[in-house]
């Protein structure tokens, strides 16, 4: 989870809320950073929440990574700790000399917001890069880099397709498939109106699309 899990700081309640839901998968491990809207601030309840054995947090304010033995994989990433970093954390990471999977968790992409030269990005050798920050789904790299986007549209400037990104590794190559799944659209129209349009007359100019 590429960051910003919460639109913003979570509640414990909430929070005990989706560590029961990862809970039901226990064969699947959950990798979770913190975003700019979930940051880590210093009375942050991710701070001190009680994870199920099968989440791992890295909340590390630098660069950091966790090995998943069990299924050859390293995981990296890093955690906000306040609403902006203006610094290029991304520019120069890599992934360990090692004979494994590797895949980095990157939350950013603006100005504000931990820029990141993408051509750069695409160079470092990851196997895998999960992007998170924009909300709407962009594959930056064929089967390399991607923001998944969030899972529902957040308002109205959202349009668009809305998901999750679907991701197999086989024989050391990564190959990804975007899976729409939200239950609501934002659509523009065009509606020609005059002093005569009423209500119900709009409605069912609307329900007729």
């Amino acid at each position: 989870i590429s960051g910003d899990l919460f639109h913003r700081q979570p509640l414990k309640k909430e929070l005990r809320d989706v560590d029961y839901l990862f809970s039901t998968i226990p064969d699947a491990k959950v990798v979770l950073i913190a975003g700019n809207h979930d940051y880590l601030k210093e009375d942050s309840y991710y701070r001190t929440f009680p994870w199920s054995k099968n989440v791992i947090c890295l909340f590390g304010e630098t660069y950091d990574a966790v090995y998943l033995r069990e299924l050859d994989t390293y995981v990296y990433g890093l955690s906000y700790y306040s609403q902006k970093i203006d610094k290029p954390y991304y520019d120069h990471v890599q992934p360990l000399a090692k004979d494994a999977c590797h895949i980095l968790l990157a939350h950013g992409g603006d100005a504000h917001h931990i820029p990141i030269n993408m051509e750069r990005l695409k160079q470092a050798g990851f196997d895998y890069v999960a992007l998170g920050h924009i909300h709407k789904p962009q594959i930056i790299q064929e089967d390399a880099v991607a923001y998944a986007g969030s899972l529902e549209p957040l308002d109205r400037t959202e349009t668009g397709a809305h998901g999750y990104i679907l991701g197999e590794y086989v024989d050391r190559r990564v190959h990804i498939t975007f899976c729409p799944c939200a239950r609501r659209q934002y659509i523009y129209l065009e509606l020609q109106v005059d002093g005569d349009t009423t209500q119900l007359s709009l409605e069912d100019t609307l329900r007729q699309g």
